[in-house]
């Protein structure tokens, strides 16, 4: 696994450093030097309150179980979430790690602690394609009035948005979703054999059973308590508006550039925030970004730095946030196993060692 990262990170650094190449970085550098860093400070400012609100959601979904975490407490756990999602392919490796801090300070379960992250996830999937195809209907009048290169290039997005929909409908469906992957376990079957394809399949089974009791207790809990409902509904739109609106403030930033109707930057963060997930370090989000702002006339240099300095003001800030969020909190990483630890409970175990040694 560990293998696998390196490449996968390696891979990213090369499309990051690759798309700066391409682009001419000494063009790149004039543009940055014109660029009004007051807008971006403020862009940085909505990154962190966008932690605020999301911590503030998390919050409202545990209190439907009793808990009763310190909401500081929580933000520190989101925060380390956020830095591991965003240094692993998938964005999921930091969902199980908030599911485990949150048991270690309050002993929740850790089914319940990773049921409430992925109701976040069904209804910002819900909330992103409502974005999506809302920015498609605000640009409708736009795409008679541009070339038929850029109106195609904007059409394929919708086969995205598509997809994104299919995955809010079965993610909203785990029974469905069952019988789906029961269907392509049966296929896989005819091309491989083996024990470890009926472990996964056991495996993954057992966890849609798992997430669907846990949706069914929140949606019982949540959504049928209207001013819970309604309180994290809204958060979640909040979340995903100021996204977009970060994104829209860094074109406004840059010198010289004719800014995109805000439909089309809802299009861009909606589909970039789904699929940019296929690598890490904000390498696939900064080109998708970049690319749909190119088809829409920005020029190639200005659309590399606006997606540049969205990832810079999201996902690599969110790395040196979450290592002083492991600090405040008091943890580390044991260098064994790899897991995280407290540091009196990784002390404790390094003395216990050291007095055995010593007899």
């Amino acid at each position: 696994m560990k293998g696998r990262l390196l490449i996968l990170g390696f891979i990213s650094v090369v499309i990051i450093a690759a798309m700066i190449i391409i682009t001419d970085p000494e063009k790149m550098w004039k543009v940055l030097a014109h660029t009004d860093f007051s807008i971006i400070s403020c862009v940085v400012g909505l990154y962190i309150l966008n932690g605020v609100v999301k911590a503030a959601r998390w919050q409202v979904l545990l209190r439907s179980f009793g808990s009763e975490v310190p909401f500081k407490r929580l933000y520190m756990f989101l925060l380390i979430g956020l830095m591991v999602n965003n240094t692993t392919p998938g964005r999921v490796g930091g969902e199980p790690v908030r599911a485990y801090l949150l048991r270690m300070e309050d002993a929740t379960p850790m089914g319940q602690g990773l049921s409430t992250i992925f109701v976040e996830r069904i209804m910002d999937l819900v909330v992103l394609t409502s974005m999506a195809l809302t920015g498609i209907v605000i640009i409708i009048p736009v795409l008679f009035s541009v070339s038929s290169d850029i109106q195609w290039v904007m059409l394929a997005f919708i086969p995205m948005i598509v997809v994104i929909a299919a995955l809010v409908y079965l993610a909203s469906r785990p029974a469905l979703l069952k019988r789906v992957i029961r269907f392509l376990f049966s296929v896989f079957r005819h091309f491989w054999k083996g024990t470890w394809l009926q472990k996964a399949e056991d495996g993954l089974t057992s966890f849609l059973d798992s997430f669907s009791s846990g949706f069914k207790l929140i949606r019982k809990k949540v959504f049928r308590v209207p001013r819970r409902g309604v309180a994290f509904t809204g958060l979640t739109v909040a979340i995903w508006i100021n996204e977009a609106a970060r994104i829209y403030l860094i074109l406004i930033s840059l010198p010289d550039v004719e800014v995109p109707s805000f439909g089309a930057v809802l299009i861009a963060s909606s589909v970039a925030t789904v699929f940019g997930a296929v690598l890490p370090i904000g390498a696939m989000h900064a080109t998708l970004i970049t690319s749909i702002f190119a088809a829409l006339g920005v020029d190639m240099t200005s659309a590399t730095t606006a997606g540049i300095l969205t990832v810079g003001t999201s996902i690599w800030l969110s790395i040196p946030l979450g290592i002083a969020a492991m600090f405040i909190v008091g943890l580390r990483r044991d260098k064994k196993t790899g897991e995280l630890v407290k540091k009196d409970t990784f002390s404790s175990e390094q003395e216990t060692e050291s007095s055995n040694d010593g007899v």
